[in-house]
């Protein structure tokens, strides 16, 4: 779409829903914060220039990327640094999630980045439950990577996500639609999501529990 995270961020402010920009948009984040009617969080690389600029230009929360050039002392010193909660994205194992939780970070988000860098990392679900069992209650477990139906958000909720990141379901709308796209997918997942707890006799997210969802193992 031509108008790329400036539509996107349009159509998720109609959905009421928070919009996670990534460090390689195409469109600065200052442009995009002037478009966005909701939350807006910034994915980032462990740089504190990147940190002061995302937070000067409104974002709410920052999301740093867990690659290879990060150190546990990079992330204690972004989370000194920091006025907006910092969390840790690309977590795929208990003992990560708690050392990081150690260094600062207010928030965890399981994901395999899409299996775009390596295809051989363990899908996100798979390691969702270990994680949220060795955090508890600490700080708020989120989750991306393969997530494209209500249901499949049912699943992640009931195995301890606090909510649900969604890429490439978005970027389908928007492809199609535009903003207007971005906004009836959201819905949709919405829509989705309600009429599966409701199939499932749970009156509301906070009722959702393990028991929902059998994992096969192979």
């Amino acid at each position: 779409h031509p108008e790329g995270e400036l539509a996107t961020a349009q159509g998720a402010g109609a959905a009421k829903t928070p919009f996670v920009v990534s460090q390689h948009s195409d469109v600065p984040l200052e442009q995009i914060a002037a478009r966005a009617a909701a939350p807006l969080w910034a994915q980032i690389a462990p740089d504190p220039a990147q940190a002061r600029r995302a937070i000067a230009a409104g974002a709410k929360a920052l999301a740093v990327n867990a690659g290879p050039d990060l150190s546990w002392d990079q992330l204690q010193r972004l989370r000194d640094a920091s006025t907006v909660p910092l969390l840790l994205k690309g977590v795929l194992s208990p003992d990560q999630a708690v050392t990081a939780i150690e260094k600062g970070a207010q928030g965890l988000i399981v994901s395999n980045h899409g299996g775009k860098t390596i295809d051989g990392l363990p899908a996100s679900i798979d390691a969702l439950p270990k994680i949220t069992a060795a955090v508890g209650a600490r700080v708020p477990v989120l989750v991306d990577s393969g997530f494209r139906r209500g249901t499949d958000i049912l699943k992640a909720l009931a195995l301890g996500a606090r909510a649900v990141l969604v890429g490439r379901p978005v970027l389908y709308g928007l492809a199609a639609y535009g903003p207007d796209g971005v906004r009836a997918t959201l819905e949709m997942l919405h829509s989705e999501l309600a009429l599966a707890l409701g199939l499932c006799g749970k009156p509301n997210l906070a009722s959702l529990d393990p028991s929902l969802v059998k994992l096969h193992r192979r």
